[in-house]
C-alpha cells in the first residue's frame, strides 16, 4: 500500500504471511539367507530381517510487515516487525517478535 498525505507526507506499508511444513520419512530393510534370490519380499528369508526407519517433521509460520514514511522526500523512517513460530522449539518458547527500525536523511 502506498499513499501521499497532503503534498509532503509519503506513506507505504507491506504485510506478508509465510508458512512451511517439512516432513521427511526414511525406511530401510535388509535381508539375508534368501530361499530364492528372485523373491524381493522380507518374509522369504531364513534369518530375521533387519528394518530401520526414521521420520522428521517441523513447521514454521511467520507474519511480517514494514512501514515507510518520508517527509518531503528528505527525512525517512522505516519500521519492521516479524512474528515467527517454529515447531522445533519448546511450546513456551516457540513464538517470538523481531523488530527493527531505521532513519535516514537524503542530503540532496
Amino acid at each position: 500500500y502506498t499513499t501521499t498525505l497532503g503534498k509532503d507526507h509519503d506513506l507505504s506499508a507491506f504485510v506478508g504471511y509465510n508458512q512451511l511444513y517439512y516432513n521427511y520419512y526414511n525406511l530401510s530393510a535388509s535381508k539375508q539367507g534368501m530361499i530364492d534370490y528372485g523373491l524381493f519380499v522380507p518374509s522369504a528369508v531364513l534369518t530375521p530381517t533387519t528394518t530401520t526407519g526414521s521420520e522428521n517433521d517441523w513447521a514454521i509460520r511467520s507474519l511480517f510487515g514494514r512501514v515507510n514514511y518520508a517527509f518531503k522526500g528528505k527525512y525517512l523512517l522505516e519500521g519492521n516487525l516479524r512474528y515467527d513460530g517454529v515447531s522445533r522449539f519448546a511450546p513456551e518458547s516457540r513464538f517470538g517478535y523481531f523488530t527493527s527500525a531505521s532513519a535516514g536523511w537524503r542530503i540532496s
